[in-house]
């Protein structure tokens, strides 16, 4: 089974969802499958608070190199809203 999507891209499906972006755009920034993406929204939106994985990562990472991944992750999914124009980040409503 692949290692489930990290928290940090989780919460950035949940944010361009809220600000109404279309799953193409959402997986193509965040190159994911847009099926993951579009399963991901529905779960979002049947169940709110359902962000957190629903199965824990494999062993083919410890503990502290999927923390260290995790951060990583976040760190580029911040980045990214730096440099992305607003302008972009609203594309379809």
């Amino acid at each position: 089974m692949a290692s489930p999507i990290p928290l940090p891209i989780r919460q950035a499906i949940l944010e361009r969802m809220r600000l109404h972006e279309d799953v193409a755009t959402i997986a193509h920034t965040l190159h994911l499958c847009p099926r993951t993406v579009r399963n991901l929204i529905r779960r979002f939106r049947q169940q709110p608070q359902a962000i957190d994985p629903s199965y824990r990562a494999g062993s083919g990472r410890g503990q502290r190199c999927q923390a260290l991944y995790d951060r990583v992750l976040a760190g580029a999914v911040s980045l990214e809203r730096l440099i992305t124009p607003r302008s972009q980040a609203r594309v379809a409503l």
